[in-house]
């Protein structure tokens, strides 16, 4: 009778531990989660300045913009109107496509040029930006390191 007694609550026991492993573990409460920040920024000072900047780039006679319109098969004027992007998913997309690691207190401009995405570098000193298809893919980076 012992014998039985023991093995019942030995496999209690295991069932007990085995299905507490199994539990997910407890969510914090929305009051206790960390808020989620969009890495971009909509300063319209910025904004103003990288769409400027995005739109000498893709509406000039480099060799690189040209290939660019011709694969999009887009005239220089396609890449208007031009959208301050505030949705966090974008952001989070974009901020990949820097190749590195965007410290959580670093902001940067996307911009919506038409077809195109431009995501202006938050450190200037690495590159100066990069233009992304639809799908955040880069079709170009703009810019080079400097010394």
């Amino acid at each position: 009778m012992k014998h039985r007694l023991l093995l019942a609550v030995a496999t209690l026991t295991a069932v007990n531990v085995v299905h507490a492993q199994m539990m997910p573990a407890p969510q914090a409460r929305p009051s206790q989660a960390r808020p989620m920040i969009a890495p971009c920024t909509i300063s319209r000072i910025l904004a103003d300045s990288a769409r400027d900047e995005a739109l000498s780039v893709l509406r000039s006679d480099m060799q690189l913009a040209q290939e660019l319109r011709r694969d999009l098969g887009v005239g220089i004027d396609a890449f208007a109107p031009v959208e301050i992007i505030r949705q966090r998913s974008a952001c989070v997309r974009a901020a990949s496509a820097f190749g590195r690691e965007i410290g959580p207190s670093a902001r940067f401009v996307l911009l919506k040029l038409g077809p195109v995405y431009y995501a202006r570098d938050p450190d200037q000193k690495i590159a100066t930006g990069v233009v992304l298809d639809s799908a955040y893919n880069v079709v170009l980076r703009l810019g080079r390191a400097i010394p």
